[in-house]
């Protein structure tokens, strides 16, 4: 059996950032909290809850315990409402979303104070999207292709200027089609912009690739990560067999065929993928 392991594994530098800042700031502070994982990976958000993370759900904003209390806000953002909220509760709140997410909610602002009705492309509950969308005013959130015949005759209500943006960790051709189909119908009104994270668009091209060479590809990864859920997507829609792997463990029934892949969403450590890595190999030899 030989196992064909991707170049692009591990954490995205956001990710990174993220899980090293948290690591400190448990080191530094008495309490600290956060609303939502901090990143989408379960088995590094059970490992920072053991160094004593406090983790609320989504919908629920912590309150100081101490006077040495410190709030952190998730690589994907929080909505507005919260942030400032978490602020007026917090002497210090550490703002961990990813940089290039960071941009992209820049980006939204500026086009909304500019007048654009905007586009948005992604997931709905996304935690990203809810927080970029509570920070514009007349947007439409398009998730699926099927939206935008009923978001096209909205827009065609009136004559401002439309732009579009996107959820980072989309999938290229769907942004490209949607894209498309927008352009076709709106001309010159639209304005485009790609907002999907470069590293994303690595892993993408890193599947494709793998689909190709590969007769079964593993993606390490959590199911709740959008980009990690996207590579298996990439990978199927390829016509190859691709399964989701978080744990090691998840291996053990596996029967494993010629020539297996082995490629990271961008919130899957690489000492994740390696034990995965090695397990794989221990299967081969059973």
């Amino acid at each position: 059996m030989r196992v064909i392991v991707s170049e692009k594994i591990g954490f995205c530098q956001g990710v990174e950032n993220a899980v090293r800042g948290t690591c400190e700031a448990l080191k530094t502070y008495e309490s600290v909290q956060v609303s939502g994982q901090i990143v989408h990976n379960h088995l590094i958000c059970s490992e920072l809850v053991e160094m004593g993370l406090k983790v609320h759900p989504d919908n629920v904003l912590p309150q100081p315990l101490t006077e040495d209390s410190v709030a952190l806000i998730r690589a994907h953002g929080i909505d507005l409402e919260s942030e400032n909220e978490l602020k007026k509760r917090f002497p210090r709140v550490l703002d961990f979303t990813c940089p290039i997410v960071s941009s992209v909610f820049q980006l939204a602002e500026r086009l909304d104070r500019q007048g654009y009705i905007v586009v948005v492309l992604g997931k709905k509950q996304h935690p990203e999207i809810r927080a970029l969308v509570s920070r514009i005013n007349r947007h439409f959130l398009v998730e699926d292709l099927k939206d935008l015949d009923q978001v096209i005759g909205e827009l065609k209500k009136d004559e401002k200027k439309v732009a579009l943006i996107s959820q980072t960790t989309t999938d290229t051709e769907k942004f490209g089609q949607t894209q498309a189909f927008l352009e076709k119908e709106l001309g010159k009104r639209i304005k485009v912009f790609d907002t999907i994270c470069r590293f994303t668009k690595e892993r993408e091209s890193a599947a494709r690739h793998l689909a190709h060479e590969a007769d079964l590809v593993i993606v390490v990864g959590a199911p709740n990560s959008s980009n990690t859920m996207k590579l298996v997507n990439i990978v199927k829609n390829a016509g190859t067999c691709a399964i989701l792997v978080e744990d090691s463990q998840d291996l053990s029934n596996l029967t494993l065929p010629e020539t297996v892949g082995l490629i990271s969403g961008t919130s899957a450590s690489t000492e994740q993928v390696q034990k995965i890595l090695d397990n794989i190999e221990k299967v081969a030899r059973r």
